[in-house]
This record gives C-alpha cells, sequence and structure tokens, in this order.
C-alpha cells in the first residue's frame, strides 16, 4: 500500500478526519525537529509556543512576535499568521510538517 493509499489500497488524497493530530516542527537553522499532537482548532501561536518550550527556545527576551512558522513545502507563500487555526492552514491527518523560522 503506496503513499496516500486508503485502507482498499486506492490512492486518497491526504485529508483531515481526526480530531487529533500527530505533526512534526522543524527548526532547519538548528537542524531541531520535535513531534506534537495537536487538535484542527488550535492555533499557529499556540503551536509555535509548545514548539519553542520542545526545542529550549523559550526564553522571555524572545518573544513570539518574532518568530515564523511555514509549510514546510511551501515556505515561498509565506508564514501562516499567528491566530490562524491548524485545520486553516491546510492541516492532514499524515505527514503534516510546519518549519519553524
Amino acid at each position: 500500500v503506496g503513499r496516500g493509499a486508503g485502507v482498499s489500497g486506492k490512492d486518497e488524497p491526504f485529508e483531515l478526519r481526526r480530531s487529533i493530530v500527530e505533526i512534526t516542527v522543524t527548526s532547519p537553522a538548528h537542524g531541531s525537529r520535535t513531534r506534537l499532537l495537536v487538535e484542527p482548532d488550535e492555533t499557529i501561536e499556540s503551536v509555535l509556543t509548545r514548539s519553542r518550550a520542545a526545542f529550549d527556545f523559550d526564553v522571555d527576551w524572545i518573544p513570539n512576535s518574532d518568530w515564523q512558522m511555514y509549510k514546510f513545502d511551501d515556505e515561498e507563500a509565506g508564514a501562516f499568521a499567528k491566530d490562524a487555526k491548524l485545520k486553516d492552514c491546510q492541516l492532514v491527518d499524515h505527514e503534516y510538517e510546519l518549519h519553524l523560522y
């Protein structure tokens, strides 16, 4: 069964069906990665805060406003708004990754 293949073996596009999804957050500049369990209604700001804590980047003198999150395969589209919900940021059930800069 290949990537994106359903139980029946037919190719199906990745979509959002779950209420809790495991995502990967990568800090390419540091080579750090973490996995988080998120809900579709969680905001980018919340994921940013949790990711910074996982990477030990949660220092008082660097506010969240200094950080940006991008979809790993579409950074050219620009950073997500901090108040955007993950379900509005192309969240899918599998292989979803954000980059933190």
